[in-house]
């Protein structure tokens, strides 16, 4: 009961701001969001490669196999 009344309480809260930021025009469209998430990513990916190249280098790298595997287990205990 008490979950049911915090989740209506978030989504009144969640559609006044949408309202809000509809009436004084301060809300970021769409698409320039995604964009700036694309690009966020983009340099995540980068950062991540830089790392595993510089292990590899140095003969601490993982394999692919290893690597999904990782992943994988990390997926798993996320559920």
């Amino acid at each position: 009961m008490a979950n049911t009344k915090t989740e209506a309480e978030f989504i009144r809260r969640g559609i006044a701001a949408i309202d809000a930021s509809r009436r004084d025009g301060s809300g970021i469209p769409a698409d320039r969001v995604i964009a700036q998430l694309k690009a966020k990513l983009g340099a995540a990916a980068l950062k991540i490669m830089a790392f595993g190249e510089k292990d590899r280098v140095q003969g601490k790298g993982m394999t692919a196999a290893q690597s999904r595997a990782q992943l994988l287990a990390a997926r798993q205990n996320r559920k």
